[in-house]
């Protein structure tokens, strides 16, 4: 009840917002008011003029003072009141002005106005004339300025009860007048109540609003899960902050971190958990980074710009904060910097460079933070034009197929090809496969490459099918990535149809990493590919960690020893043990051996003596073009069967 009636006198507790609404709101009004008055006094000033002039009868100082005086007073309020309101309109009036100052204005305007309207009121009343003067006067303070009921019901009983009193004593009212003063008392009275309750339903709704619409603002510059400046607030923080430094010749950094093992915190101990853990990591970034523009980048990523010269004493911190949250799974951050030369500078693309430096140190234990400089810069401007650029060198026919020969180590004679691709770019040159390669394979654009091999070795099969060359079976490699991007045992079986290959001339070599995966599709898809009739080889063999598990799930056709083996041959009696014993075992399996990196007559002559089937390398050719290889067999270099 107490609340209730509070509210209804206009004394509860009114928030800024409201009573800045408030104030806005009578001062807008009052422009029109005050333009009003103002007009009208000029108006009745020029009357008077002319009628002092016209008249012709002489004017006393007190008469011209008297006159005049009201309307210049009330001018003057009004002059300054309009004022007030149009520098407040133009926004001249700053938001943390003194509030008193329009308070002053607007109750001096109030006080003359009201004061003027009964002194006009009264002695119209006393010449038997209407009182609209006094009526027009309050209906400007009461019904355009918003007062609350308090103050409203104060200016208000003071005013008509002054006028009543003073035009009483000019002479007696009747009662007829004494109903219609107080009708219009109460009308102007309900008029102001009203606008009062209508005035603070606006000023709450529009509270409201500015509340939802702050949420959202927040809510589109905030991360909702951590509650951290999100990418979009971090573009125009970091782009201020940056500015102001560059221009104080101070140097920055963009800093992106990663939380490394993140995945298996979340399969240890779960999302929720998981998402825990960012909450504190994020609160301890805003601490460890305090003052500085910091964001969630995405998942487990984070960016901030930092003073060159304390962000590895920041990220130490941070990362000591992180071991606090870690558990049973040991969790690092990975992180990478770049240092922006010019304000002018894209803030994603800062970051993105900040990020491809930090992969680069990813799943090394030795190194955990790497600066962006020019050597990586070379690396991704190398990546981007790799992959800008693979559809059209295949359209171009930039992609060449290089053959390699496999000689049959009983007679050292040919007995197969591999085929390896070969970049042939009008502008860079010859790429060597580890140039493009392995980009492409972590692009996920391998099997574009790998496909065109495997077109261009059917189209030479098919022109050389009445030649001896023609009846060598070629070996093609295929990455893991072929696997997941494509059908694999339906393109090659399309692409040699269309061409009128037959399966036996070609060979599938499948790396040994590549057997990694997911072992139960990879055995569906490789029985497959027998089940067409190709030859299966495994690529590689020795360079990984699972080498013997691969030969008790799998089944291959032949063997490729990994050339490590043959290094130190010369020096190492280990090498010629361990290669001993692969060939034994691989023939026990009921496989071909191919042992790769042959350089010397006496590596050759030591896998004949092991029984190794084949071997390929520099010893017997580098890969070569097909007309290369062509002449290489015309000559007699390389010698059929």
């Amino acid at each position: 009840m107490k609340e209730y009636i509070k509210r209804v006198l206009g004394l509860e507790k009114q928030s800024d917002y409201v009573i800045n609404y408030f104030n806005a709101a009578n001062i807008r009004s009052s422009i029109y008011m005050s333009v009003v008055v103002v007009a009208l006094e000029i108006w009745m000033i020029l009357s008077l003029t002319k009628h002092v002039i016209t008249s012709g009868k002489p004017r006393t100082a007190a008469w011209l003072a008297s006159h005049y005086g009201w309307y210049v007073v009330l001018l003057v309020a009004g002059l300054l009141v309009l004022i007030y309101g149009i520098r407040f309109r133009m926004n001249k009036v700053k938001e943390n002005s003194p509030r008193w100052h329009w308070y002053a204005l607007l109750w001096q305007f109030t006080v003359i106005s009201i004061v003027f309207g009964i002194h006009v009121g009264v002695d119209s009343y006393a010449k038997g004339d209407q009182v609209l003067g006094f009526l027009t006067m309050v209906v400007f303070i009461m019904c355009i300025i918003v007062w609350k009921p308090l103050v409203g019901t104060a200016i208000s009983v003071i005013s008509f009860a002054v006028f009543y009193y003073l035009a009483y004593q000019k002479a007696p009212i009747s009662y007829s007048n004494f109903v219609n003063i107080f009708t219009m008392w109460i009308t102007i009275f309900m008029v102001a109540i009203s606008a009062y309750n209508q005035r603070i339903s606006d000023a709450t709704k529009s509270e409201q609003l500015e509340k939802i619409n702050e949420k959202l603002r927040k809510a589109a510059l905030t991360d909702e899960l951590t509650g951290l400046p999100n990418m979009r607030a971090f573009r125009v923080d970091a782009k201020k902050r940056l500015e102001e430094a560059l221009a104080a010749g101070e140097v920055y950094d963009i800093v992106y971190q990663d939380i490394e093992h993140f995945s298996s915190y979340n399969e240890r101990y779960g999302f929720e958990a998981g998402d825990t853990l960012l909450k504190n990591f994020a609160a301890a970034l805003l601490e460890c980074f305090d003052g500085y523009p910091v964001a969630r980048y995405s998942d487990d990523h984070f960016v901030m710009l930092v003073k060159t010269s304390e962000g590895h004493e920041r990220s130490f911190a941070l990362e000591q904060r992180l071991h606090e949250m870690e558990g049973d799974i040991r969790l690092t951050m990975k992180g990478g910097a770049y240092q922006p030369k010019s304000a002018d500078v894209d803030i994603d693309q800062a970051c993105d460079y900040a990020r491809v430096a930090a992969n680069t140190v990813k799943k090394r234990y030795d190194q955990n933070f790497r600066p962006y400089g020019d050597k990586l810069a070379q690396a991704v401007q190398d990546k981007q034009y790799i992959i800008n650029h693979i559809d059209a060198a295949i359209q171009d026919q930039q992609i060449q197929v290089f053959y390699q020969p496999l000689i049959r180590t009983s007679d050292e004679t040919l007995c197969g090809l591999e085929a390896l691709a070969r970049w042939r770019d009008p502008d860079l040159g010859l790429l060597a496969p580890y140039k493009f390669i392995p980009i492409l394979e972590e692009y996920r654009q391998i099997h574009k490459l790998d496909q065109e091999i495997i077109r261009q070795v059917c189209r030479d099969l098919a022109s050389s099918k009445n030649e001896p060359l023609g009846q060598i079976p070629v070996s093609v490699n295929f990455s893991r990535l072929d696997f997941e991007l494509y059908d694999v045992p339906a393109t090659i079986n399309e692409i040699a149809g269309s061409f009128g290959v037959e399966p036996k001339n070609i060979d599938v070599e499948i790396t040994e990493s590549a057997l990694t995966g997911n072992a139960e599709d990879l055995k569906r898809i490789m029985e497959t590919i027998r089940g067409n009739g190709y030859s299966q080889w495994l690529d590689d063999f020795g360079s990984g960690y699972s080498s013997l598990n691969v030969l008790k799930d799998f089944h291959f056709d032949v063997l490729k020893i990994d050339m490590v083996f043959l290094r130190g041959f010369e020096t190492n009696p280990n090498c010629k043990i361990i290669l001993n014993t692969i060939v034994s075992l691989a023939k026990q399996l009921g496989m071909t051996t191919l042992t790769e990196g042959v350089e010397t007559r006496e590596q050759f002559e030591f896998l004949q003596s092991i029984g190794c089937d084949k071997a390929q390398g520099y010893y017997f050719g580098k890969p070569m073009p097909r007309e290369e290889l062509l002449a290489a067999i015309e000559s007699g270099r390389l010698r059929f069967a």
